[in-house]
């Protein structure tokens, strides 16, 4: 059984590194304003974490869903505390590139919302002096009728 859990822990630490990569690369992706690339690495990822998700129920379902049993069982051999501790390690360099990766996101989408406020605004003022539409301007005239 422990060998068992140690090749689940040994595989779920690899793919977390893949996905610590797949954060890295989003966060190149979003400097360079490559949306596509983002969508992609997100759906990789994605998968990967349903692989994780999968890993963790295999590990749980060996212990009957009990993680005190789980959590002895790490504590009480070196190797499995080793591999828990890089597991949460990598865990934090995750959340620590998804915080800023969402940051930068923010950022770019307020940029592209202040961009489509100031296209909105011109188009508005280029109807209103007709060069849109193709109408004629509406130019008022005054005439003094004083005399």
């Amino acid at each position: 059984m422990l060998e068992t859990l140690k090749g689940l822990l040994h595989k779920k630490n690899e793919m977390l590194k893949d996905m610590f990569e797949h954060a890295l690369n989003i966060s190149t992706a979003l400097e360079k304003n490559d949306v596509e690339q983002v969508l992609m690495i997100l759906k990789l990822r994605q998968q990967e974490m349903g692989m994780i998700d999968e890993i963790d129920k295999k590990i749980l379902s060996s212990f009957a869903g009990d993680f005190t049993v789980l959590w002895e069982n790490i504590k009480n051999d070196e190797e499995l505390k080793i591999i828990y501790s890089e597991i949460q390690s990598i865990l934090k360099k995750i959340k620590a590139q998804d915080d800023q990766n969402m940051e930068k996101a923010r950022k770019e989408k307020l940029k592209l919302s202040d961009d489509i406020k100031s296209v909105r605004h011109t188009g508005q003022a280029m109807r209103g002096y007709g060069v849109i539409d193709g109408r004629s301007p509406n130019f008022g005239a005054f005439i003094d009728t004083k005399k």
